[in-house]
């Protein structure tokens, strides 16, 4: 996999301080796209063993209460499989101390039909899904871009056995 940028110090991408990791290459390549240089599946730079443990490492801070992976397109096929090992490798240190926020631009049906998709969100605690749709776009959204994107609860929605939304107006 190839990555754009690590940030370790941010605010943006859910909720509390975090860590985010913006992974390289994108099918869907949305009109509008706040992040058009991540499209380029050859761009960035590779994320090697090396960043995986800088990565990692990063997340140790007490004060770091978040990891988001997003993009890119972290669920396209060029990507799963790393986002999949970066995932269980914060499962597996952190348990379930630091919140994990995927976005996708996937819509849930797409989600939903591939079966490694669909097992890798109920590993994250929020999914952040849908294609951006520049004529929705809306600035006083949270953690999203426009009005169709949502925000899936995946812990809650496990639990109860039907979708639970987050930051809905």
């Amino acid at each position: 996999m190839r990555y754009a940028a690590i940030d370790e110090f941010e605010v943006c991408n859910g909720i509390d301080v975090g860590v985010s990791l913006f992974v390289q290459g994108c099918p869907l390549k949305c009109k509008g796209c706040f992040n058009p240089e991540t499209w380029d599946k050859m761009g960035g730079k590779e994320f090697t063993e090396k960043e995986m443990n800088v990565f990692i490492n990063n997340i140790d801070k007490p004060f770091i209460k978040r990891v988001s992976i997003l993009g890119g397109e972290p669920l396209s096929d060029y990507n799963i499989d790393t986002v999949w090992a970066i995932i269980n490798k914060v499962r597996e240190r952190y348990g379930n101390d630091k919140n994990i926020w995927l976005y996708t631009g996937y819509n849930m049906d797409e989600i939903l039909e591939d079966s490694k998709k669909y097992e890798m969100i109920k590993l994250v605690d929020y999914l952040v899904y849908g294609r951006f749709i520049e004529e929705l776009k809306d600035g006083s959204l949270k953690f999203r871009g426009s009005k169709n994107q949502r925000i899936l609860n995946c812990k809650a929605t496990v639990a109860n056995g039907y979708p639970i939304y987050a930051y809905e107006r």
